[in-house]
Protein backbone atom coordinates (compact mmCIF):
# COMPACT_ATOMS: atom_id res chain seq x y z
CA UNK A 1 0.00 0.00 0.00
CA UNK A 2 2.88 2.36 0.73
CA UNK A 3 4.16 1.89 -2.92
CA UNK A 4 1.06 3.82 -3.98
CA UNK A 5 0.30 6.36 -1.07
CA UNK A 6 1.82 9.10 -3.04
CA UNK A 7 0.20 8.52 -6.07
CA UNK A 8 -3.21 8.47 -3.84
CA UNK A 9 -2.00 12.13 -2.12
CA UNK A 10 -1.53 13.50 -5.63
CA UNK A 11 -4.87 12.26 -6.81
CA UNK A 12 -6.77 13.35 -3.74
CA UNK A 13 -4.58 17.23 -4.27
CA UNK A 14 -5.60 17.15 -8.42
CA UNK A 15 -9.53 16.79 -7.00
CA UNK A 16 -9.39 19.51 -4.75
CA UNK A 17 -7.51 22.11 -7.30
CA UNK A 18 -10.43 20.94 -9.53
CA UNK A 19 -12.86 21.72 -7.31
CA UNK A 20 -11.88 25.25 -6.68
CA UNK A 21 -9.99 25.99 -10.32
CA UNK A 22 -13.74 26.76 -11.94
CA UNK A 23 -14.32 28.87 -9.03
CA UNK A 24 -11.17 30.84 -8.56
CA UNK A 25 -11.19 31.28 -12.31
CA UNK A 26 -14.35 31.79 -13.03
CA UNK A 27 -14.58 28.71 -15.55
CA UNK A 28 -18.47 28.47 -16.97
CA UNK A 29 -19.42 24.65 -16.11
CA UNK A 30 -20.77 23.88 -19.26
CA UNK A 31 -16.66 24.23 -20.15
CA UNK A 32 -14.71 22.40 -16.79
CA UNK A 33 -17.56 21.17 -14.40
CA UNK A 34 -15.97 20.28 -10.38
CA UNK A 35 -15.76 16.99 -9.46
CA UNK A 36 -19.08 17.39 -7.68
CA UNK A 37 -21.08 18.53 -10.43
CA UNK A 38 -19.58 15.20 -12.35
CA UNK A 39 -20.88 13.17 -9.43
CA UNK A 40 -24.15 14.65 -9.24
CA UNK A 41 -24.72 13.98 -13.01
CA UNK A 42 -23.44 10.44 -12.75
CA UNK A 43 -26.02 10.00 -10.13
CA UNK A 44 -28.51 11.39 -11.79
CA UNK A 45 -27.90 9.03 -14.92
CA UNK A 46 -26.41 6.31 -13.53
CA UNK A 47 -29.15 3.62 -14.57
CA UNK A 48 -28.74 4.37 -18.40
CA UNK A 49 -24.54 4.86 -17.98
CA UNK A 50 -23.84 1.91 -16.49
CA UNK A 51 -27.44 -0.70 -17.71
CA UNK A 52 -27.10 0.66 -21.54
CA UNK A 53 -24.25 2.46 -22.16
CA UNK A 54 -21.68 0.55 -19.90
CA UNK A 55 -21.98 -3.01 -20.66
CA UNK A 56 -21.78 -2.55 -24.84
CA UNK A 57 -18.70 -0.77 -24.28
CA UNK A 58 -17.37 -3.65 -22.61
CA UNK A 59 -18.33 -5.90 -24.57
CA UNK A 60 -17.22 -4.35 -27.79
CA UNK A 61 -13.67 -4.42 -25.95
CA UNK A 62 -13.73 -7.18 -24.87
CA UNK A 63 -14.47 -8.80 -27.90
CA UNK A 64 -12.22 -7.14 -29.84
CA UNK A 65 -9.30 -7.49 -27.62
CA UNK A 66 -9.83 -11.49 -27.72
CA UNK A 67 -9.44 -11.36 -31.44
CA UNK A 68 -6.59 -8.88 -31.11
CA UNK A 69 -4.55 -11.62 -28.97
CA UNK A 70 -5.36 -14.13 -30.83
CA UNK A 71 -4.79 -12.88 -34.41
CA UNK A 72 -1.83 -11.20 -32.96
CA UNK A 73 -0.49 -14.27 -31.53
CA UNK A 74 -1.00 -15.78 -35.24
CA UNK A 75 0.91 -13.06 -37.31
CA UNK A 76 3.92 -12.66 -34.57
CA UNK A 77 4.46 -16.61 -34.72
CA UNK A 78 4.25 -16.51 -38.33
CA UNK A 79 6.51 -14.27 -38.52
CA UNK A 80 8.76 -16.07 -35.98
CA UNK A 81 8.96 -19.22 -38.20
CA UNK A 82 9.26 -18.05 -41.04
CA UNK A 83 11.50 -14.85 -42.69
CA UNK A 84 9.51 -14.86 -46.07
CA UNK A 85 6.84 -13.85 -43.84
CA UNK A 86 8.47 -11.43 -42.11
CA UNK A 87 9.30 -9.61 -44.66
CA UNK A 88 6.16 -9.37 -46.64
CA UNK A 89 4.13 -8.94 -43.76
CA UNK A 90 5.97 -6.70 -41.26
CA UNK A 91 6.28 -3.54 -43.65
CA UNK A 92 1.95 -3.92 -43.95
CA UNK A 93 1.80 -3.90 -39.91
CA UNK A 94 3.70 -0.87 -39.63
CA UNK A 95 1.70 1.30 -42.62
CA UNK A 96 -1.51 -0.15 -40.85
CA UNK A 97 -0.28 2.02 -37.81
CA UNK A 98 0.79 4.98 -39.81
CA UNK A 99 -2.94 5.85 -41.25
CA UNK A 100 -5.23 7.54 -38.62
CA UNK A 101 -8.06 5.29 -37.34
CA UNK A 102 -10.06 8.26 -37.28
CA UNK A 103 -9.82 8.78 -41.18
CA UNK A 104 -10.80 4.47 -41.79
CA UNK A 105 -13.55 4.58 -39.18
CA UNK A 106 -16.40 6.40 -41.41
CA UNK A 107 -15.48 3.63 -44.19
CA UNK A 108 -15.47 0.87 -41.81
CA UNK A 109 -18.91 1.87 -41.02
CA UNK A 110 -20.17 2.24 -44.12
CA UNK A 111 -18.86 -1.30 -45.01
CA UNK A 112 -19.88 -3.15 -41.84
CA UNK A 113 -23.15 -0.71 -40.60
CA UNK A 114 -23.56 0.59 -37.01
CA UNK A 115 -23.56 -2.79 -35.40
CA UNK A 116 -21.42 -4.01 -33.18
CA UNK A 117 -19.15 -5.57 -35.68
CA UNK A 118 -18.03 -2.36 -36.91
CA UNK A 119 -16.34 -1.51 -33.27
CA UNK A 120 -15.04 -4.29 -33.18
CA UNK A 121 -13.26 -4.47 -36.45
CA UNK A 122 -12.18 -0.31 -35.10
CA UNK A 123 -11.02 -1.79 -31.88
CA UNK A 124 -8.86 -4.72 -33.71
CA UNK A 125 -6.78 -2.59 -36.05
CA UNK A 126 -5.91 -0.39 -33.07
CA UNK A 127 -5.22 -3.33 -30.27
CA UNK A 128 -3.67 -6.18 -32.31
CA UNK A 129 -0.23 -4.05 -33.31
CA UNK A 130 1.13 -4.51 -29.29
CA UNK A 131 0.01 -8.03 -28.97
CA UNK A 132 2.01 -8.68 -32.29
CA UNK A 133 5.08 -6.73 -31.73
CA UNK A 134 5.46 -8.15 -28.39
CA UNK A 135 4.44 -11.62 -29.37
CA UNK A 136 7.26 -11.06 -32.04
CA UNK A 137 10.03 -9.73 -30.30
CA UNK A 138 9.56 -12.43 -27.05
CA UNK A 139 10.21 -14.75 -29.72
CA UNK A 140 12.76 -13.52 -31.13
CA UNK A 141 14.67 -12.85 -27.59
CA UNK A 142 15.07 -16.75 -26.72
CA UNK A 143 18.91 -17.70 -26.82
CA UNK A 144 19.81 -19.18 -29.82
CA UNK A 145 22.42 -21.25 -28.11
CA UNK A 146 19.90 -22.73 -26.42
CA UNK A 147 17.64 -24.03 -29.23
CA UNK A 148 20.66 -25.81 -31.18
CA UNK A 149 21.37 -27.30 -27.71
CA UNK A 150 18.07 -29.09 -27.59
CA UNK A 151 17.98 -29.55 -31.13
CA UNK A 152 20.97 -31.58 -30.83
CA UNK A 153 19.59 -33.35 -28.09
CA UNK A 154 16.70 -34.44 -30.18
CA UNK A 155 13.98 -31.35 -29.13
CA UNK A 156 11.03 -31.16 -31.66
CA UNK A 157 10.19 -27.60 -32.83
CA UNK A 158 6.61 -28.34 -30.59
CA UNK A 159 8.58 -29.09 -28.08
CA UNK A 160 10.79 -25.56 -28.36
CA UNK A 161 8.09 -23.45 -28.83
CA UNK A 162 6.37 -24.20 -25.97
CA UNK A 163 8.66 -25.66 -23.30
CA UNK A 164 11.39 -22.54 -24.19
CA UNK A 165 9.96 -20.01 -26.41
CA UNK A 166 6.50 -19.54 -24.71
CA UNK A 167 8.37 -19.59 -21.51
CA UNK A 168 10.45 -16.94 -22.43
CA UNK A 169 8.19 -14.71 -24.34
CA UNK A 170 5.79 -14.46 -21.40
CA UNK A 171 7.01 -11.20 -20.02
CA UNK A 172 6.50 -9.73 -23.39
CA UNK A 173 3.02 -11.37 -24.19
CA UNK A 174 1.28 -9.83 -21.19
CA UNK A 175 2.81 -6.59 -21.69
CA UNK A 176 1.41 -6.60 -25.27
CA UNK A 177 -1.92 -7.93 -23.96
CA UNK A 178 -1.76 -5.07 -21.22
CA UNK A 179 -1.72 -2.29 -23.42
CA UNK A 180 -4.20 -3.60 -25.96
CA UNK A 181 -6.49 -4.05 -23.59
CA UNK A 182 -6.31 -0.21 -22.81
CA UNK A 183 -6.02 0.34 -26.60
CA UNK A 184 -9.48 -1.57 -26.90
CA UNK A 185 -11.04 1.04 -25.06
CA UNK A 186 -9.87 3.55 -26.90
CA UNK A 187 -11.34 1.19 -29.93
CA UNK A 188 -14.83 1.12 -28.73
CA UNK A 189 -15.03 4.68 -27.85
CA UNK A 190 -13.75 5.95 -31.40
CA UNK A 191 -15.90 3.55 -33.14
CA UNK A 192 -19.23 4.34 -30.84
CA UNK A 193 -18.18 8.47 -31.45
CA UNK A 194 -18.14 8.24 -35.55
CA UNK A 195 -20.97 5.68 -35.94
CA UNK A 196 -23.52 4.45 -32.71
CA UNK A 197 -26.48 4.87 -31.08
CA UNK A 198 -25.19 3.37 -27.83
CA UNK A 199 -22.52 3.15 -25.81
CA UNK A 200 -19.89 5.32 -23.89
CA UNK A 201 -18.45 6.97 -26.76
CA UNK A 202 -22.18 7.82 -28.12
CA UNK A 203 -23.31 9.45 -24.88
CA UNK A 204 -19.60 11.39 -24.37
CA UNK A 205 -20.51 12.58 -28.09
CA UNK A 206 -23.91 13.59 -27.41
CA UNK A 207 -23.58 15.02 -23.73
CA UNK A 208 -20.39 16.98 -25.83
CA UNK A 209 -22.71 18.22 -28.21
CA UNK A 210 -25.67 19.58 -25.81
CA UNK A 211 -22.59 21.32 -23.74
CA UNK A 212 -23.60 19.12 -21.02
CA UNK A 213 -20.00 18.66 -19.53
CA UNK A 214 -20.45 17.14 -16.57
CA UNK A 215 -21.95 14.55 -18.32
CA UNK A 216 -19.53 13.96 -20.63
CA UNK A 217 -16.54 14.07 -18.04
CA UNK A 218 -18.81 11.01 -16.64
CA UNK A 219 -18.48 8.64 -19.24
CA UNK A 220 -15.02 9.84 -19.71
CA UNK A 221 -14.34 8.55 -16.24
CA UNK A 222 -16.10 5.76 -16.95
CA UNK A 223 -13.91 5.04 -20.10
CA UNK A 224 -11.16 5.35 -17.38
CA UNK A 225 -11.99 2.95 -14.92
CA UNK A 226 -13.08 0.28 -18.19
CA UNK A 227 -9.78 0.69 -19.01
CA UNK A 228 -8.38 0.06 -15.67
CA UNK A 229 -10.48 -2.90 -14.96
CA UNK A 230 -9.43 -4.64 -18.19
CA UNK A 231 -5.81 -3.73 -17.41
CA UNK A 232 -6.34 -5.08 -13.78
CA UNK A 233 -7.99 -8.33 -15.27
CA UNK A 234 -4.53 -8.79 -16.90
CA UNK A 235 -2.57 -8.03 -14.11
CA UNK A 236 -4.77 -10.84 -12.44
CA UNK A 237 -4.84 -13.46 -14.63
CA UNK A 238 -0.75 -12.65 -15.00
CA UNK A 239 -0.43 -13.72 -11.03
CA UNK A 240 -2.87 -16.30 -10.70
CA UNK A 241 -1.12 -18.00 -13.69
CA UNK A 242 1.96 -17.11 -15.15
CA UNK A 243 3.73 -15.30 -12.02
CA UNK A 244 6.42 -18.06 -12.38
CA UNK A 245 7.71 -16.46 -15.61
CA UNK A 246 7.89 -13.06 -13.99
CA UNK A 247 10.52 -13.71 -11.29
Amino acid sequence: MKTYNKAIYLFILGIIIWQLLPKVVTIPSYILPTPLDIIHSFWEEKEILLFTHLPLTLLESMIGLIISIVIGFVIAWMMHISVNVETTIYPWIIISQTIPIIVLSPIIIMWLGYGIWAKVFVIFLISFFPVTMNVFQGLKSVDGEIIALLQSYGATKGQIFWKVEIPSAMPFIIAGVKMAAVFSVIGATLGEWLGSDQGLGFYSRRMTSNLQADSAFASVILLALLGLFLHGTVQLIQNLFFKKYFR
